[in-house]
């Protein structure tokens, strides 16, 4: 119950303006959410450090929907609160492990790669070949925890799809690759523009499955943009090679982003690609024959695509608009 969760009584709670839970370290941008849904009349979730009777800080996830009268008009707006404090807490220790741990296992293969390379170049024979087999495992450990550190950042600041030039993502993208990597030919087959949902991520994305596609082997890479046949349809982002083509597991991962302790740490990029698309509300497939060609399929968008509400007028809010500013 409410009087249970923050310590204030009843008397004190009812006709007030929940704000008075808000202090010093609530964050704007969570209050902003609840004032867009008020704005908008839309239901939206936020998570607000808010504080108790007693001055103590706890995490409240509040939901706020609208509801209409018989007229289908916003006459009230409903929250519903649920601390979850003990979560955050875990998620923080959970960060705080994930985040000490990485930092060691980067730093201490960074050390074992460059003693194998020193092995390597020193020794003959099977010394030296099993030296750079401990180079190699060293250096893909220290990129799946670079991997790991992409996923960790992305759970944490959360953010939301938006209309962005993927054409311009991509050509920037494919420029940093190819000077990355001048043994290969890079290809792009673009329009002049267009817009899709997605988030900054999608740059991630297009180096991992670059990188890929590098690796298995080809002589060349292609990244194209495929604008939809309508309004409607979705924007096709397509990296093609004509390598040896993707393992069956590797094709699984991507598609069905499903992982499993023999696989995780070869197929994480890929599994990180696909959690990635699928945060941007978009889909991953994959044809693997005569080389592989992976689709990112996004949502079609425009700079005006924000979504729209009705203002939240006095009379739909009742005699005291004030009570509703958050």
């Amino acid at each position: 119950a409410f009087t249970d969760v923050t310590g204030y009584d009843r008397e004190a709670a009812l006709g007030t303006n929940c704000r008075f839970l808000q202090g010093p370290e609530t964050k704007e941008s969570a209050v902003d959410v609840v004032r867009d849904a008020i704005e908008r009349e839309e239901t939206r979730t936020t998570e607000l450090l808010n504080y108790r009777a007693d001055g103590t800080p706890f995490w409240n996830e509040l939901t706020v929907t609208p509801v209409a009268d018989s007229a289908g008009e916003t006459s009230h707006f409903i929250g519903i609160q649920r601390d979850v404090t003990s979560r955050k807490r875990r998620e923080r220790l959970i960060g705080v492990l994930n985040r000490v741990l990485r930092h060691n296992l980067r730093n201490d293969m960074t050390v074992i790669a460059g003693l194998g390379e020193t092995i390597a170049a020193t020794a003959d024979g099977e010394l030296a070949t099993r030296a750079e087999t401990m180079t190699e495992t060293a250096r893909d450990l220290v990129a799946v925890s670079e991997k790991a550190k992409v996923v960790e950042t992305t759970l944490r600041d959360d953010p939301a799809p938006r209309p962005l030039d993927v054409v311009e993502v991509v050509e920037r993208t494919v420029a940093d690759l190819q000077e990355a990597h001048p043994e290969v030919t890079i290809r792009c087959e673009l329009p002049d523009e267009q817009q899709a949902m997605a988030t900054e991520r999608l740059e991630t994305v297009l180096v991992e499955l670059v990188e890929n596609a590098i690796a298995a082997g080809g002589s060349a890479v292609t990244v194209a943009v495929v604008p939809p046949d309508d309004d409607e349809g979705r924007v096709n982002v397509e990296v093609r090679d004509d390598g040896s083509g993707l393992p069956a597991m590797e094709v699984r991962v991507l598609k069905q982003a499903s992982e499993s302790p023999v696989d995780h740490g070869s197929s994480f990029g890929l599994w990180m690609v696909n959690w990635l698309v699928t945060e941007m509300g978009g889909e991953v497939d994959v044809a693997a024959a005569d080389g592989t060609t992976v689709t990112i399929a996004l949502q079609g968008g425009h700079r005006d695509d924000a979504p729209r509400g009705g203002a939240v007028t006095e009379a739909a809010l009742g005699d005291d608009p004030n009570s509703w500013d958050w």
